[in-house]
């Protein structure tokens, strides 16, 4: 009884001092896995970034699983486009790659601008002569948004892949020639959308040059009461070459209907003539006297009074 009672408190002695350099040793690993984080510019040490290495593999393979159910998704979703398949960033030049962080930036000037509550059609066009001028024709890679799935190779089928475009990805759409020799990038302001283009040999497109002023129609049926058409003062033919719509001045008729008729002029000798009374004839004289007369011999004569004379 007695030797083995010793023996198991031996043992219960060598497991204490046991657990107690175990413990030493963890403490001494922790602490030196601390120590050398800290020095490497780890905050959490070398296990904290262990398991935080484990974190991003873990989420990055959910984000993978995910962008892959939605990159099959896109060649139903982009009508009018044949996705013929992905392609990885790193098959592109850097240089090209580095302009769409450019345009984002706003480092640089765009080439193209539009109205963004514009017409759907005309926002189509304004893309296609984008595209152009960046000489990126049918056949192109088209930026998709994610990180494993980056860019589509893709091929315009019909007309519905414009309006696939806005639907799917955005006002935010980029595009690489698939020469890859040339990018173009639109992006959706507040009140307006920008375009950016670049690539290696482009020179910009020329605008369209300004067409010289037209001289004025002739009228389509000639107006037999109206009178040669007056001469157009400088103003007006300054407006008319920068406006390229010729002036139209009014007739004389109109002119007449608005302002009236012109003043008549008269003269002194007229004007005499119309505010005193006409002057008296000798016939006027001659039958005034003969009514007078007749008045005169039909009034009876009453008898004189004795005071008259």
């Amino acid at each position: 009884m007695t030797e083995t009672a010793a023996s198991g408190t031996k043992s219960i002695g060598c497991g204490v001092i046991a657990g107690r350099y175990l413990w030493m040793f963890w403490a001494l690993d922790q602490l030196w896995s601390e120590t050398v984080g800290f020095m490497l510019g780890f905050p959490g040490g070398v296990a904290g970034n262990r398991r935080q290495m484990r974190t991003e593999n873990i989420n990055r393979k959910f984000k993978l699983h995910d962008e892959r159910r939605i990159a099959a998704q896109l060649p139903e979703q982009l009508q009018g486009l044949d996705v013929v398949g992905f392609v990885r960033v790193d098959e592109f030049p850097e240089e090209l790659l580095n302009s769409f962080g450019e345009f984002a930036s706003a480092s640089i000037a765009p080439h193209a601008r539009i109205y963004r509550n514009a017409q759907p059609n005309r926002i189509d066009a304004w893309l296609l002569e984008l595209l152009r001028q960046a000489r990126i024709g049918d056949r192109f890679f088209l930026r998709t948004g994610l990180e494993f799935f980056a860019w589509a190779d893709c091929r315009v089928l019909d007309h519905r892949w414009l309006e696939s475009l806005r639907r799917v990805i955005g006002p935010n759409q980029g595009f690489i020639a698939h020469d890859k020799n040339s990018a173009a990038m639109t992006i959706g302001a507040q009140y307006e959308m920008l375009g950016f283009y670049r690539g290696t040999d482009l020179t910009p497109v020329p605008a369209a040059p300004l067409a010289p002023p037209t001289a004025p129609l002739a009228p389509l049926t000639a107006d037999p009461l109206a009178g040669p058409a007056p001469a157009q003062r400088p103003e007006e033919a300054q407006t008319a070459r920068l406006t390229g719509v010729p002036v139209q001045l009014p007739d004389e008729r109109t002119t007449r209907l608005i302002t009236g008729p012109a003043p008549v002029q008269i003269s002194d000798e007229q004007t005499v003539r119309l505010t005193s009374p006409p002057p008296a004839t000798p016939a006027d004289d001659l039958e005034a006297t003969v009514l007078i007369t007749r008045i005169a011999a039909d009034t009876p004569m009453r008898p004189r009074e004795n005071g008259e004379q």
